[in-house]
């Protein structure tokens, strides 16, 4: 077992650095180019929402209280759909009897976690350094944040692309499944100023747990309600057991599948 895992590794290890040249070695710029989206989008937002005249939900800064809610969705987002295309990027290193799907997949949610963690360093370092604001005030909780979504995003990347390899068009049905959660999970919002009609629906997606964790670390007196620790591990053990189960049986279905061959 201790062989077969350090193989294991070395192949996800390998798997990263290929992942990570093909990415990102193709242009002299190619790490700083990834900052480049989420920069546009939290800019975007923010400048809309200041010629509106609108204050900052929370906080005296309105664009970190963006940053921090864009960032900690993207770390789902992100790693979810790099996940989701990893058969598919890898595909014919899967001829080779040492690399299983689950490597890939291991591998693409790994580079991509690391990615984003240093698009979060950057631009919240960034923030904090120009706008000369406070630092976190309980770090320990934005990673716990970071971890559950980057989790929740494997997860849900695993059972997307098993479900991919036997509906073609599922990547497209995802997406537009999945796209109204990024206006739903917090990040233009604090929960608890929603309607209370309302606020019970909007706590049964995931995400605004983990949006609301991200922000409850960084204020020092930043409390809510809505917010449970327990319910996001839930969903992101669940979604993580459920996508290699599901990868596991596909493996299992194709050598089955070459054996009566």
């Amino acid at each position: 077992m201790r062989e077969a895992a350090a193989t294991q590794v070395r192949v996800i290890g390998a798997l990263v650095l290929r992942e990570a040249r093909t990415r990102f070695g193709r242009t002299q710029l190619g790490y700083l180019w990834s900052l480049a989206e989420p920069l546009a989008m939290i800019a975007t937002f923010t400048v809309i929402s200041y010629a509106m005249g609108h204050l900052p939900p929370y906080g005296s800064s309105l664009l970190l209280f963006f940053s921090l809610g864009t960032l900690a969705y993207q770390f789902f987002r992100r790693i979810a759909s790099f996940c989701t295309a990893a058969f598919d990027a890898n595909q014919a290193l899967l001829t080779y009897p040492i690399v299983k799907q689950v490597d890939a997949l291991i591998a693409r949610a790994l580079l991509e976690l690391l990615a984003c963690l240093f698009i979060f360093a950057v631009l919240i370092g960034g923030i904090i350094f120009v706008q000369q604001l406070s630092w976190p005030a309980r770090p320990e909780l934005m990673l716990a944040a970071i971890v559950l979504l980057a989790l929740l995003g494997f997860g849900n990347g695993a059972l997307n692309a098993v479900i991919s390899s036997y509906v073609l068009s599922w990547r497209n049905i995802e997406a537009m499944i999945t796209r109204p959660l990024f206006f739903m999970s917090g990040v233009f919002f604090v929960p608890d100023r929603m309607p209370p009609a309302i606020l019970p629906y909007l706590t049964w997606n995931p995400l605004l747990h983990g949006v609301e964790l991200m922000r409850a670390g960084y204020y020092p007196d930043y409390r809510s309600p809505a917010c449970s620790v327990t319910y996001l591990f839930f969903w992101a053990m669940s979604l993580c057991v459920l996508g290699l189960i599901a990868e596991r049986a596909m493996r299992v279905r194709h050598v089955t599948d070459a054996g009566a061959a």
